[in-house]
């Protein structure tokens, strides 16, 4: 007669059958770790977590994830630096896990920023300027005139060309980052 088997001898017999590889392990470890690390950068950037919290995360991993989630780490907050926002929590987290100053780095990306910030207001100003002059050729002044920029063509078209002009300085700067992190 048949043998009458237990759920757990049917459940290990089936489970037996469902071996993972060395591969499919290795995989599954590198997607967990590229998650940690997208977590850890986005509550960094975020401002969730201090750099230093950051640093002991990555402590406590093995020395081949240590360099992995370093260098990723490292890659992602280049690629986040913007022109929109000041960076300066990236660039401290670039500095930490690659432990040396980029006082350099970090003047020029101020500059550029600087720079931008004040190009755009000049083109704001200027085109706010014209726009409050047509209106009032066409008699529509006083204090509560105001002209709307956001659907002036002339203005978009401005801002545009200074964006990109910007943004291949800001691309080069990522570049020499980029450099200088391989290193």
């Amino acid at each position: 007669m048949a043998e009458i088997k237990s759920t757990i001898e049917l459940a290990m017999e089936k489970a037996k059958k469902f071996v993972l590889s060395k591969e499919e392990r290795d995989e599954m470890r590198q997607k967990e770790l590229l998650q940690k690390i997208r977590g850890l950068s986005n509550r960094l950037s975020e401002g969730h977590i201090p750099i230093n919290e950051v640093l002991r995360e990555i402590e406590r991993m093995d020395e081949a994830s240590k360099q992995k989630a370093k260098q990723t780490l490292i890659l992602q907050w280049i690629d986040g630096l913007s022109l929109d926002e000041n960076g300066e929590g990236l660039l401290k987290g670039i500095e930490s896990l690659k432990e040396r100053g980029l006082t350099e780095v970090r003047h020029r990306f101020h500059n550029l920023l600087s720079s931008y910030r004040e190009e755009a207001d000049q083109v704001k100003d200027e085109m706010g300027r014209q726009s409050e002059e047509a209106l009032k050729k066409e008699r529509i002044y006083g204090s509560a005139v105001e002209p709307n920029l956001e659907v002036n063509q002339e203005f978009k078209g401005r801002l545009q060309e200074l964006n990109q002009q910007y943004f291949l300085k800001l691309k080069e700067m990522k570049e020499r980052l980029r450099d200088m992190a391989a290193n």
